[in-house]
């Protein structure tokens, strides 16, 4: 008899689920790394044309150098200067130049992105974009292929796919993150994971405005209020306002409220006081995009399980007053990417065991800083909008410790300065400020051209 013929492994393949900032950026990063992969978006494009504008602090800017895009970021970043904060009657509490401060401290500048242009700079110069990026598949299930060999994901159109490991990208209503949990409960293992992790306690209106010529730019403006906070941007060419308010009760479920209820929203502000000279009816009047919803905080206790693991808003959500979310999501890229490249290199192709190992690495790296980010964002909205008593006398206390460069210098360097940085990909445009970076940049391997697996 002819001898029994073992079928080959399949080489190593990830499934990235989710097509924005945080998913992107983690296709980048396997490409630079050589990991083969694809990527499913549930829409029918990743460029969106609405939505918050993205922050990335110093240590998000060192990501993008890495990715190869900090050249044409330039002429799509829009910078801030300088920052005023008000008390409800108008009355101006202090100002700084609070931006110029982070760009001194870490040298790199606080940047601001208008979401639709980032989209497009990471879609645009992603290699083999037309293939690896799969558009209207909306996944609708996650199962486990006999004998560890990976897993096999079924969109709702029906096709169907295979790959080595699953990473859920897919925001904070993350579809992956319930599958995970229901594959979890189905092995009789409980991950301690609430069915409902993410819970509001803020509505937040947001909006994009027409450039108000007398107003000076890049400067934002910052309002107390009772239970509420305005924060309102005037920059170059345009401007952004987001106002937050306390909701009655928390809430677990998403709610779509509609424009006519974004509308009652602002007009509640409308006579609400910007400054001695200003209201907010003046930002008001100037809008022309605008949207309501409520703003979800929550954090994970468990990332992963067997081949499946969750990164991004997906496992940890904060708001984004303080502009951290989508830095702390690339940092789970950094540490994800890192894992990944240092198993194959040793292990090509590993079993569910090793990628445990990984993942287990990649949360604890992660989830300290995630944390930080997350507390300090958590701290900073109930503090400047009076969320109640003691977070009023800590916000009268402020100016008194230096105001917001001092505080931002003691709270938000340490997340900045720690940051992790891609093994696999050199830094052109490293810059170092009055506070010395812990991971310095290094040569890094040569990036390797991601493999593809047959039958994409």
């Amino acid at each position: 008899m002819p001898p029994t013929m073992t079928p080959s492994p399949r080489p190593f393949r990830v499934i990235i689920v989710g097509g924005g900032p945080a998913g992107l950026c983690l296709a980048h990063a396997l490409a630079g790394a050589g990991i083969d992969y694809v990527l499913l978006e549930r829409r029918d494009t990743v460029v969106q044309s609405s939505g918050l504008g993205l922050a990335l602090w110093p240590h998000g800017v060192r990501i993008l150098d890495q990715l190869g895009l900090f050249e044409e970021a330039l002429g799509i970043r829009m910078l801030l200067k300088d920052k005023y904060n008000y008390l409800p009657d108008g009355a101006e509490i202090c100002h700084t130049d609070l931006y110029d401060d982070i760009e001194q401290n870490h040298g790199h500048a606080w940047t601001l992105f208008k979401r639709q242009e980032l989209l497009d700079l990471l879609y645009r110069r992603l290699p083999e974009n037309d293939t690896r990026i799969l558009h209207n598949k909306n996944v609708v299930a996650v199962e486990r292929l006999p004998d560890d060999a990976g897993v096999r994901v079924r969109c709702e159109d029906g096709d169907v796919l295979e790959g080595s490991i699953v990473v859920g990208c897919d925001g904070v209503h993350s579809k992956v993150r319930g599958l995970l949990r229901e594959l979890a409960l189905a092995a009789s293992v409980n991950l301690g994971n609430a069915e409902k992790p993410m819970v509001a306690h803020y509505q937040i209106l947001a909006g994009r405005l027409r450039r108000i010529p007398h107003l000076p730019a890049k400067r934002l403006w910052e309002v107390r209020a009772h239970q509420a906070n305005m924060q309102l941007f005037m920059l170059e060419n345009d401007g952004w306002f987001l106002v937050y308010r306390r909701l009655p009760q928390p809430e677990h479920e998403y709610h779509k409220y509609t424009d006519s209820e974004a509308e009652a929203f602002g007009n509640d502000f409308a006579d609400c006081p910007v400054t001695k000279e200003l209201t907010f009816r003046d930002f008001w009047a100037q809008r022309e995009w605008v949207a309501l919803f409520n703003v979800e905080e929550g954090f994970l206790k468990t990332w992963h399980w067997d081949r499946v693991v969750l990164l991004g808003d997906a496992v940890h959500k904060m708001t984004p007053n303080a502009g951290l979310s989508l830095n702390a999501g690339w940092q789970g890229v950094v540490a994800l990417t890192n894992g990944l490249s240092r198993l194959l290199a040793t292990n090509p192709i590993p079993d569910a065991a090793a990628l445990g190992k990984v993942f287990n690495e990649y949360q604890t790296k992660t989830a300290k800083r995630v944390k930080q980010s997350l507390w300090l964002s958590q701290m900073y909205i109930r503090v400047t909008a009076w969320d109640n008593l003691m977070w009023k006398i800590a916000d009268y206390l402020g100016p008194y410790l230096g105001g917001d460069p001092t505080l931002f210098k003691m709270l938000a360097a340490p997340i900045v300065k720690n940051c992790m940085i891609l093994d696999d990909l050199p830094e052109p445009n490293f810059k170092e400020g009055k506070i010395p970076w812990i991971n310095r940049p290094h040569k890094g391997r040569r990036p390797k051209k991601a493999t593809s697996s047959e039958g994409r």
